[in-house]
């Protein structure tokens, strides 16, 4: 087994994405409105008859905050404040209700928090107005904000934008925007999922968002201020956003089951590591599981790998027959040890070719020799020479020079002392001389463009000769 594999492998994996969330199995419906009724321009008037579903349909029921919202065409229509937002907030007879309570509160945290789920028609797909969902806030009795997706009261906010950009907020805070999603006519459906162990302030909440299927959004905040009491609004800051078919429900079991990375060079031994696999679940993240490949739909390849604990590894097959970019399919089935989640997945694994397991690809060793046995990423000179690490003699070892002309100075040469011609070697460009020469392009004899070469330019500050120029080879006018 080569020891230099893991810090190679590393540098040249490419994690492929992974394919087939969990499917989502029986949870429990707290609240759903799909606000079936006549036009209205006073909500909170509007019939509740035939509108609302759920554990809760009974006691919970939806009231405008800060401007009376409206219904049309069997959708509730959005009105904004001239100096804020509206929202939907939800009630009980004794006041806002108390996500966190009663039968329906230890309900939710048995199954790791809630489900928040709603289709939305924006009026219009360029302008940055928004729907937002809020959790965690502040009470009846906290004067209330003109918005509350930012608020500092807010534990979670994230709001999402008509033209296909949403933001997410922490306590006010923004850790930055959504992923993007298309901007596109007609309903966008949103699923936010917010998982959590207690309702108690400190509690680490994880959530994951996604706009018709697309994942936008992964965050963890936690309960912060709230001492046990979780309020949910619903948020807009444009007249007419559409928002149908609104439920909140507990958590779905989606126990996971993932690999990285998930690439692996043609030249490593049997049992050596392709990735680590991890289960876990929204609420409760990684958690100790079993693994084992299993036969079904995708086990294409199961015989060529191999589980050992939580490490998926390569099996008695001949990787180096198989051309660059190969993949492979696997099916593995995890059982989790804490919540008991079960999942078999389907697995792609991608080929990186590299038969001599030195970390230089063989593309890029064949560019210079049609073996090889000249180049080698595992040993460290000195050179110049065959198979010494460093073919050159430049100081530089080829693993190096690999890395560099695959990054910050393409076309780097690992047979030339000199990969730009310009007179001047690459170590002393890349190098430069403290306190004369600067650092200089290797791969660019004149990289200001100003007509002489980084050997002409000696930066010493006085023209002696053509050959001498003195200038700065980083500046085409040294002197201004």
């Amino acid at each position: 087994m080569n020891p230099h594999r893991i810090h190679k492998n590393a540098a040249l994996a490419l994690v492929l994405p992974l394919m087939m969330f969990a499917p989502a199995t029986a949870n429990t419906l707290l609240y759903k409105d799909n606000f079936d009724t006549a036009d209205t321009n006073n909500f909170d008037a509007a019939p509740l008859t035939g509108r609302l579903t759920g554990s809760l349909a009974a006691t919970v029921f939806p009231r405008s905050a800060k401007a009376q919202q409206t219904i049309a065409g069997n959708q509730l229509s959005m009105i904004r404040t001239a100096a804020g937002s509206g929202r939907i907030r939800f009630q009980t007879s004794g006041g806002w209700h108390n996500w966190a309570a009663g039968t329906e509160g230890t309900t939710t945290l048995a199954d790791g928090g809630f489900r928040v789920e709603f289709d939305w028609t924006p009026p219009d797909l360029t302008a940055q107005d928004w729907v937002a969902l809020n959790i965690g806030h502040g009470g009846q009795l906290v004067t209330e904000p003109a918005v509350r997706v930012n608020d500092a009261a807010t534990d979670y906010g994230i709001l999402f934008r008509n033209n296909g950009q949403g933001v997410r907020f922490d306590n006010g805070s923004s850790p930055g925007n959504t992923v993007a999603y298309p901007s596109v006519a007609g309903v966008r459906h949103i699923v936010i999922d917010i998982g959590f162990l207690s309702f108690a302030d400190g509690t680490a909440v994880s959530t994951k968002t996604t706009v018709n299927g697309l994942q936008v959004a992964t965050d963890t905040v936690s309960w912060d201020g709230n001492g046990g009491v979780i309020n949910i609004e619903l948020e807009g800051l444009q007249n007419g956003q559409k928002i149908d078919n609104f439920s909140i429900s507990t958590l779905p079991p989606e126990f996971q089951v993932n690999l990285a990375p998930s690439s692996f060079v043609s030249g490593a031994d049997p049992g050596d590591q392709v990735g680590v696999l991890t289960g876990s679940t929204l609420a409760g993240g990684i958690e100790p599981t079993v693994f084992t490949l299993v036969a079904g739909t995708g086990d294409t390849h199961n015989s060529r790998f191999q589980v050992t604990g939580d490490s998926l590894e390569l099996g008695a097959y001949d990787f180096t027959q198989d051309p660059a970019g190969s993949q492979y399919s696997i099916r593995v089935r995890g059982v989790g040890s804490t919540t008991g989640g079960v999942l078999e997945k389907v697995l792609t694994l991608s080929l990186i070719k590299d038969d001599d397991d030195d970390g230089l690809l063989d593309s890029w060793e064949n560019l210079y020799f049609p073996t090889l046995t000249q180049l080698s990423g595992t040993e460290f000179g000195p050179g110049p020479g065959a198979g010494t690490g460093d073919f050159d003699g430049d100081g530089f070892t080829d693993l190096e020079e690999f890395n560099y002309s695959n990054g910050l100075y393409p076309g780097m040469n690992p047979v030339l002392t000199d990969s730009d011609a310009d007179g001047l070697g690459d170590s002393d460009e890349i190098n430069g001389t403290a306190g004369l020469r600067p650092v200089t392009n290797p791969v660019r004899a004149d990289p200001d463009f100003d007509g002489s070469t980084d050997l002409v330019e000696s930066n010493s500050g006085t023209t002696l000769n053509a050959s001498d120029s003195g200038s700065n080879p980083t500046i085409p006018d040294t002197d201004g």
